[in-house]
């Protein structure tokens, strides 16, 4: 009986497709706070396995993490490029966790 899709005449929005870092990141810049919190879900064990690497300290890899993405999250309009939010994440990550484990030594 269904001539069309269930999703036909939806906007191709989340949930329906999985959006990319640079649509995530246009609307995180545009003050959409959930846009953020799938960047957050998405590179979570990325960067907490970056920053373990570095300090080697799960207590420490976890500031690192937190400090990553508050800092992130007040600075998403100084990345240069959407396209280039992996690295510029795991950048901020291991310096950030390097300072810790200097701190620590």
């Amino acid at each position: 009986m269904r001539d069309r899709p269930l999703a036909a005449g939806l906007p191709p929005r989340w949930p329906l497709s999985i959006p990319t870092d640079h649509e995530l990141v246009l609307a995180a810049r545009d003050g959409d706070e959930a846009a953020f919190g799938v960047i957050y879900d998405r590179y979570l064990d990325r960067v907490l396995g970056l920053c373990l690497t570095v300090v080697r300290d799960r207590r420490d890899a976890e500031a690192a993490l937190h400090d990553t993405f508050l800092t992130r999250w007040q600075r998403l309009g100084q990345l240069r490029g959407p396209h280039r939010l992996r690295p510029w994440l795991f950048a901020i990550a291991w310096h950030r966790a390097m300072r810790l484990g200097r701190r620590a030594a």
